[in-house]
């Protein structure tokens, strides 16, 4: 199985944080770079042996998540891990939050990308590699879908309600 690295960042703390491209199958490294002291931070590298199907990170309230989907021995997809940075820029605060084994996966949904957290329950809403939304209820370790698009290759774009106007065209 071929493995991709999933190359959309993040922003938090006025830093873009990302994955790095030479995540090997034992780990990956997350990088970024603080805008306002023009400085790139490398975190430690997070041990995931058997998980190269794909990386990814995200946000959720205040604190940076890292995801990987996994493989299991014969090169077959076997499911997907969180992990979340309890404590912002503290290397040893990673704290596994979910392991979602393949078995509970909607029929014919392979990859899945975290998009929210919600932090009193830890239920995470992904997004699948067709575009339907799938929420993981770890109290009931389940996965069910939400949202199912009818049309494929759909994205999830999330949406932050804010007071500042964009700035459209050169003018």
């Amino acid at each position: 199985m071929e493995a991709y690295i999933n190359m959309r960042g993040c922003f938090l703390n006025g830093a873009l944080h990302w994955t790095d491209m030479n995540s090997t199958n034992t780990g990956t490294t997350i990088r970024s770079f603080d805008f306002a002291q023009e400085k790139f931070r490398f975190f430690s590298l997070i041990k995931h042996k058997g998980c190269s199907m794909g990386t990814g990170v995200g946000t959720t309230g205040d604190r940076l998540f890292f995801h990987t989907s996994c493989i299991d021995h014969l090169n077959h997809p076997a499911g997907f891990t969180i992990w979340v940075m309890m404590e912002y820029g503290v290397d040893q605060s990673w704290t596994i939050l979910a392991k979602i084994r393949l078995e509970i996966f909607p029929p014919y949904v392979i990859r899945l990308k975290p998009i929210s957290i919600m932090e009193e329950d830890d239920e995470v809403l992904m997004e699948s590699s067709k575009g339907d939304l799938i929420l993981y209820i770890p109290e009931q370790d389940i996965c069910r879908i939400v949202l199912n698009t009818p049309a494929r290759n759909a994205q999830v774009v999330l949406y932050v309600e804010t007071l500042v106007l964009p700035v459209i065209g050169s003018g």
